[in-house]
């Protein structure tokens, strides 16, 4: 698998996670650390792709609109 896939598929994973989380917690009360205990990854994976949370959501958002 190229970088390129790989970098795709952890935030595609993030993504998830973040969805996932979505369905008991609001936007605002998410945490990092809450999507990390989905994933299973570790903190500077998620830094290493997001800025922050918002970063993340802005990416699913795109990311969901380009997949139409």
């Amino acid at each position: 698998m190229k970088n390129s896939e790989i970098s795709l598929a952890t935030k595609r994973r993030f993504s998830a996670a973040l969805k996932t989380v979505l369905r008991t917690k609001p936007f605002e009360d998410i945490t990092v650390q809450d999507l990390l205990a989905v994933t299973g990854m570790a903190r500077p994976t998620f830094y290493y792709h997001f800025d922050d949370l918002f970063g993340l959501l802005q990416w699913t958002f795109a990311d969901e609109a380009l997949s139409y």
